[in-house]
């Protein structure tokens, strides 16, 4: 993954790596931080923040 995108990313790597996880648990608890950070994002109208929060998460799970 391209640095300048892990740099500006709201995904901390140890999100990143709780979502691909083997344990359900820890991605469980991934994505439930995920969850809560696209509804603050939400709630505050980053909308913009929303769409590369989804980019990341297609790029991460489509080349992992």
């Amino acid at each position: 993954m391209d640095e300048n995108i892990l740099q500006e990313s709201p995904l901390t790597p140890a999100i990143l790596r709780g979502l691909g996880d083997r344990s359900y648990d820890k991605r469980k608890t991934a994505a439930l931080e995920v969850t809560s950070l696209v509804k603050s994002l939400h709630e505050g109208g980053e909308k913009d923040r929303i769409s590369h929060v989804c980019c990341l998460l297609i790029y991460s799970t489509s080349f992992a």
